[in-house]
């Protein structure tokens, strides 16, 4: 008879994994350890999910929305561009790497991990990267949103931000990070017509064509 699939189960199946992720990464997390912490057995968390990425994924997911959805809400009533520009930056390179012990470093330790029949969903990134766009064009003036890519920024904005995760495991960087921001903030919200006759055409920051 097919196994019945309890709530319960699953939330303390995800407690637990989201416990022993903060405190030890995923990568020296074992499904063992996860099923000893849910008062479970280890054959009974497949029943529920696919792997310990679909287990991170599940956790994950909601964590980072949570914060997006905040951010969001957080540029709406900001007055100015360069503090909602200022701000998605500081949430993407400073407050989502270091949140929770670090949590966002779970994914990188993931995927750098996974195995062939783990297929990664890219669905998550594609949505984050959406958003992040979306929230960049609501930063910039109108004379930058005609000549930034926004989308290519997102990308840039969060390469950076993985670098950054991955950085924060050696508890380093705080000062370099808050100059990056503001470099970047300065560079993006910079009138084009500063530029001199050599410089008009900077690639990192016109619209590819």
């Amino acid at each position: 008879m097919a196994q019945i699939k309890k709530q319960a189960v699953a939330e303390a199946i995800l407690e637990a994994a989201t416990t022993l992720f903060r405190e030890r990464g995923y990568s020296r997390t074992s499904m063992a350890e996860i099923a000893r912490t849910a008062h479970t057995s280890t054959s009974n968390i497949y029943v529920y999910f696919y792997s310990k990425l679909d287990i991170l994924f599940a956790i994950y997911e909601p964590w980072l929305e949570e914060r997006l959805v905040g951010l969001e809400e957080e540029i709406e009533a900001l007055p100015t561009h360069r503090e909602r520009l200022v701000r998605v930056l500081d949430m993407f390179w400073r407050e989502l790497p270091t949140a929770d012990n670090g949590f966002a470093n779970n994914v990188m330790q993931a995927l750098s991990t996974a195995m062939p029949d783990e297929p990664y969903d890219r669905t998550l990134l594609d949505r984050m990267l959406e958003r992040l766009s979306r929230m960049i064009r609501k930063s910039l003036p109108p004379h930058r949103r005609a000549t930034c890519d926004e989308s290519d920024l997102a990308y840039i904005v969060f390469m950076a931000f993985d670098g950054i995760a991955m950085r924060n495991q050696l508890r380093s960087g705080g000062a370099r990070v808050d100059r990056s921001i503001q470099m970047m903030a300065d560079l993006l919200l910079a009138d084009p017509a500063a530029f001199t006759e050599r410089d008009t055409s900077p690639p990192y920051l016109l619209r590819s064509s």
